[in-house]
């Protein structure tokens, strides 16, 4: 009998832990964690069951992952204190919210991969995704808003795809962002702004929305002394921007529009009889005199050169023609005569308010005519009656060759 209770003893003491550990080894084994862990739990200090515990549960967090079950699987791997497979646990769930097309959710992740594990080295791999994700989203939400919404939209566009470094197209949504920006503060009226920013791109057209927008801001202070719009206004001139020229000449409180006529003939390409050729101005404002002196300066063919006064003493943004210039009789020689004109005012020691070109063609028998005796000067002058700004803008800036580029609503206006 006490050999009976000796090998119980020893059977309860020996034999069965190790039949349990068995067995918590084959659940492991055939994949049942939970079971496998409540028996190695059950044995204590057994041999190494507390290691075993640990290596089922990281066996079982693995399985986790590979059945993309990141969540729980993280759970475990913060429990083991195994902070990389945790770190990717966490990186994994981003990558999901970042397929799934929820970028700031993807977000959240990476901000707490960069609080729990600063180390991770793919946490800025994914924020790169995420970013570039958040600012195109933001680009597309900033259409349809207002011009001052957009303009804050856009800045925060451009704050997440600089995060997004080189990733993609970043850098081309950047100045997309920084194009749309200026048209936006264009479009709000913060013509000055918009102008600096168009400066700083060599991107799309943004060369003529700057020039747009240095012309719209000048004729807006137009009636004013704001030195902006001189400077921007002697910049688009000097670039022959279309109507520039003459609204500089407005900015400089003279209007000044010219044009040339031969007989019924506007803007003759040609001409063979100067006595036929007729002189047109007109001006958009007077001076305190009511008379506006214009000094023509002339070269012709053969190399002689005159001037003469041209006075408009009508009402304000009166014209008036002449056409009895004493050009010189007997010219025999073909080719360009060069009409300057020049404010009287200010002499000519400044530059020409307009200079004309008009080809002339030696033919004797024309030559020999003279003009039609009883034309006279408000006979001529009415050819050019009635005419708008768009028509004499126009004459001017064909005759001239594109030198004053004035726009045809821009000028005598009546």
């Amino acid at each position: 009998l006490l050999l009976l209770l000796l090998g119980a003893f020893c059977a309860y003491r020996f034999l069965m832990p190790w039949l349990r550990y068995r067995e918590a080894v084959s659940a492991r084994s055939a994949g049942e964690y939970d079971k496998a862990v409540t028996l190695f739990t059950e044995l204590g200090d057994y041999r190494d069951s507390p290691e075993q515990i640990r290596q089922t549960l990281s066996r079982k967090a693995a399985r986790l992952m590979e059945e993309k079950q990141y969540r729980q699987a993280l759970e475990l791997y913060e429990r083991l204190g195994d902070s990389g497979r945790a770190a990717d646990c966490l990186y994994a769930l981003g990558v999901l919210a970042y397929n799934d097309k929820e970028p700031e959710k993807a977000m959240d992740y990476v901000e707490q991969l960069r609080q729990r594990y600063p180390d991770y080295e793919r946490t800025e791999e994914l924020a790169q995704y995420c970013s570039y994700s958040l600012g195109v989203a933001a680009m597309e939400a900033a259409q349809g808003m207002e011009p001052s919404q957009r303009i804050g939209k856009y800045e925060a566009a451009k704050e997440l795809l600089t995060q997004a470094g080189d990733y993609g197209d970043s850098a081309d949504k950047l100045l997309e962002c920084d194009y749309q920006m200026a048209l936006a503060m264009a479009e709000d009226g913060q013509l000055q702004e918009a102008v600096e920013a168009f400066a700083a791109l060599d991107y799309r057209d943004a060369a003529a929305q700057r020039q747009r927008c240095m012309y719209n801001y000048a004729m807006e202070h137009l009636e004013g002394s704001d030195p902006a719009s001189l400077d921007y206004l002697k910049e688009l001139a000097g670039e022959n921007y279309p109507g520039a020229q003459a609204l500089l000449d407005r900015f400089n409180g003279r209007g000044f529009l010219f044009w040339l006529s031969e007989g019924e003939t506007e803007s003759p390409q040609q001409i063979s009889d100067l006595s036929q050729l007729s002189i047109h101005y007109s001006v958009e404002q007077q001076d305190e005199e009511g008379a506006v002196p214009v000094l023509l300066l002339y070269s012709l063919p053969d190399g002689r050169e005159g001037r003469a006064m041209l006075n408009n003493d009508r009402s304000a943004r009166g014209s008036k023609a002449w056409t009895e210039i004493p050009f010189p009789t007997g010219v025999t020689k073909s080719g360009p005569i060069t009409l300057r004109f020049y404010d009287a005012a200010r002499g000519q020691n400044v530059e020409p308010l307009e200079t004309l070109e008009i080809q002339y063609v030696y033919e004797p028998e024309a030559s020999s005519q003279s003009r039609p005796s009883g034309q006279s000067d408000s006979q001529s002058g009415s050819k050019s009656s009635g005419k708008s700004g768009s028509q004499s803008g126009g004459k001017s800036g064909s005759q001239s060759g594109g030198k004053s580029g004035s726009s045809p609503d821009t000028g005598v206006g009546g």
